[in-house]
């Protein structure tokens, strides 16, 4: 017996080796050059990927971060990619900013394991999809690095089939020529297939590596043209050339930059509330999903107001004894935070800037990292709050303060800080209660029209069988006898049928009755508890 566990426990050691095998710690820090195809001499931009490992809750996860420039004839562009994956490639949150010309859009994702959504800042838009792993998502430069993953070992002449995110502006359709021309903003996705070509020696950098030859090629747009790549073992991209441009690994950020400075990538603070496209229109939720209405322009003018006075409350604090400085400082910049998340949902884009010059003079006297970190409790407070309300209006508004709550935890101003594990936390306890939330929603908007006629408690007399215990004259004797005991059990009238608890309600799938009182029902959806009274209050 001892030899089979001894047998066992090296079993176990070898399969728990080959995964941390197949699941190696990551440290990347790639930068790339952009040039113009067949002239490497003009120059266009620069990409610069981080790729790492980082613990979470006793977990592995890995951390993509993505910025770059490129200005080229007809093209004038910016981005930032921040996106946290599983071992497996699987998405757990993710934010990408992106700039062209004068336009400037923040797109937030958020996986809670069932459905993907992406949610656009400005202009407001939200976007659910059912996930399978047929259907997931990459940015663009790691899905490569994502297909060697899930379908290593590569062999010559496979083709694997990906997609990226996507969003672009499209032209509405007028409904008189004479109309001046409008665009909306639209959440995709792009269909992508990359075949596997072969293997080949490559400089990459200093050094000759053994590369994979790729070509990507848009399932929805072939006519687009293909795009080819070299990529390192780990499918790390060393080179990816269009038919327009050049994208080349250098050795670092000076050779990548050639020299010149680019200020929105790498001016330091991220502004999260800055906003420059104003949507004509918001796009409503799902129906059943109320969401309150926005503050007026009054409520808009309050908020700043109070805003101001709570900086002006950190700027006198500053001559106060360290405790007492603190202790102001934290409790006047998380309100001034939450603030901030009020007016970024109102799209005003004076009232947004008004507010970004507030939070910059509360970061310049409060270390931002304590401050988001303080903000994120404050949230995940509120959340819970409204999650225990089990009102359906306050269980509405839990997915706006998960998104304000997302915006920090992918802040730049926190990157590498012990407050940004802390707040990635924070995050995940506040999803299980955005998605809870909606489940309760769900469920309620499903019995709505579901109302007890009535509560009866029914006594029958059953038989039970009893083994009663006696000693006579020091001896142990027992003696069985049948007893009939009233026993009482509820039942509750719904509709034309009667239930008893645990019963399924036979209307509504995954509906079950989990207590009856005496003034009406709790039932269980998928879960969760919702509460009926007694003649619907």
């Amino acid at each position: 017996m001892r030899r089979l566990i001894c047998l066992a426990l090296i079993a176990t050691a070898g399969s728990i080796a080959r995964a941390q095998e197949n699941r190696p710690e990551l440290k990347e820090d790639l930068w790339y050059k952009v040039t113009q195809a067949g002239d490497d001499d003009k120059y266009y931009g620069f990409v610069h990927l981080q790729l790492d490992s980082v613990s979470e809750e006793g977990r592995t996860l890995y951390h993509f971060y993505e910025e770059g420039q490129i200005f080229m004839p007809g093209m004038e562009s910016g981005w930032r990619e921040d996106y946290t994956f599983d071992t497996d490639m699987v998405l757990v949150r993710g934010e990408s900013l992106v700039r062209q010309g004068d336009a400037e859009v923040s797109v937030r994702a958020v996986f809670d394991g069932k459905t993907l959504t992406r949610a656009c800042v400005t202009p407001a838009i939200e976007q659910v999809t059912p996930w399978s792993r047929e259907q997931e998502c990459w940015p663009s430069y790691l899905i490569p690095f994502a297909l060697m993953r899930r379908h290593s070992p590569w062999e010559a002449g496979q083709e694997l089939p990906a997609s990226t995110f996507a969003f672009s502006m499209e032209p509405k359709v007028k409904k008189d020529p004479s109309e001046k021309d409008e665009f909306e903003f639209v959440l995709s996705t792009r269909a992508l297939v990359f075949a596997i070509k072969g293997q080949a020696k490559k400089a990459v950098v200093d050094l000759e590596q053994t590369c994979w030859m790729l070509e990507e090629t848009a399932r929805d747009k072939p006519q687009a043209g293909v795009i080819s790549l070299v990529v390192d073992s780990r499918g790390l991209i060393v080179e990816r050339s269009t038919p327009a441009y050049v994208v080349r690994r250098v050795k670092d950020d000076v050779a990548a930059r050639n020299g010149k400075k680019f200020i929105w990538a790498h001016g330091g603070r991220r502004d999260p509330f800055r906003t420059v496209m104003k949507p004509k229109e918001v796009r409503k939720p799902p129906i059943g999903q109320k969401t309150p209405d926005p503050p007026t322009q009054k409520e808009i003018k309050a908020l700043l107001e109070k805003a101001a006075e709570h900086l002006a409350a950190m700027q006198t604090a500053m001559n106060l004894p360290e405790q007492d400085r603190e202790r102001i400082l934290a409790e006047r910049s998380k309100t001034i935070n939450l603030y901030a998340g009020q007016i970024r949902d109102t799209h005003d884009a004076q009232a947004i800037a008004r507010m970004n010059e507030i939070l910059l003079a509360a970061g310049k006297l409060y270390d931002p990292a304590r401050a988001a970190l303080s903000t994120a409790r404050a949230l995940l407070k509120e959340i819970r709050e409204k999650f225990d309300s089990s009102d359906r209006e306050m269980l509405a508004r839990i997915a706006a303060l998960v998104a304000n709550l997302a915006v920090i935890a992918s802040s730049q101003e926190i990157s590498g800080k012990p407050e940004q594990a802390q707040i990635a936390q924070l995050l995940q306890q506040a999803m299980v209660y955005d998605q809870r939330a909606k489940t309760m929603i769900e469920g309620m908007d499903k019995t709505k029209d579901l109302q007890p006629n009535g509560v009866m408690v029914v006594h029958s007399p059953e038989p039970f069988e009893v083994e009663l215990g006696l000693r006579l004259l020091g001896a142990r004797m027992t003696v069985q006898t049948t007893l009939k005991l009233p026993v009482s059990h509820s039942v509750v009238l719904i509709g034309s049928g009667s239930y008893e608890e645990g019963d399924p309600i036979a209307e509504i799938n995954n509906l079950t009755v989990q207590q009856i009182r005496a003034d009406g029902v709790v039932l269980e959806y998928m879960g969760e508890r919702i509460t009926i009274q007694l003649g619907g209050k």
